[in-house]
C-alpha cells in the first residue's frame, strides 16, 4: 500500500510564507486607491512634533526589477522624515517583495505606534491597511509557532 507523503515543515513554512506575502502585494494593490477616499474617511492623527513632507512614499520610482534601490529610497526618506507612517508601510512592501517577513512586520507596527500616538490628521485608509497588515503578521507568527 503506497503511502501518501507527508509535507515537510520547510514545504509548511515556505506556503505560508507565500500566503503572507501575496496578502501584503494583495494590500498594496489598493495603495492607488487610497488617497481618492481619505477625503470621505475619518482622519487619524500625526505627531505635531513631526514635519508635514511632500515625500508620501519612497516607492513612485519603484520597479520589482530593483528592490535593492527601492529599499535604499525607502531607508533614505524614512531618515529624512522619521515621522511619517506611509514611509515605512512602502518599505514594509519591500521587505515583503524580498522576503525579509519579520523586518515587514517591524515597519508595520512601527507605522501603527506612529499613527496611534498622533495628534495631527492621518488618512484612516493608511490605518486601516497597517491594522490589516499587521493582523496578517500576526497570523503568519501563529502559524509558524504552531508548525
Amino acid at each position: 500500500m503506497a503511502q501518501t507523503p507527508q509535507p515537510s515543515m520547510t514545504s509548511a513554512i515556505a506556503i505560508e510564507h507565500l500566503r503572507v506575502a501575496a496578502l501584503f502585494f494583495a494590500s498594496a494593490l489598493l495603495l492607488p486607491f487610497s488617497t481618492g477616499c481619505q477625503s470621505k474617511l475619518t482622519n487619524r492623527s500625526v505627531p505635531h512634533n513631526s514635519p508635514i513632507s511632500a515625500v508620501t512614499s519612497c516607492l513612485k520610482q519603484f520597479q520589482t526589477s530593483e528592490l535593492d534601490g527601492a529599499l535604499k529610497v525607502c531607508n533614505e526618506a524614512i531618515v529624512s522624515t522619521p515621522n511619517q507612517a506611509e514611509l515605512l508601510r512602502d518599505r514594509a512592501l519591500v521587505h515583503i517583495l524580498n522576503g525579509n517577513y519579520q523586518e515587514a512586520c517591524s515597519d508595520v507596527a512601527a507605522g501603527l505606534e506612529l499613527i496611534r500616538g498622533a495628534v495631527a490628521t492621518v488618512g484612516s485608509m493608511l490605518h486601516y491597511e497597517l491594522e490589516v497588515r499587521q493582523a496578517t503578521c500576526e497570523h503568519s507568527l501563529t502559524a509558524r509557532s504552531n508548525n
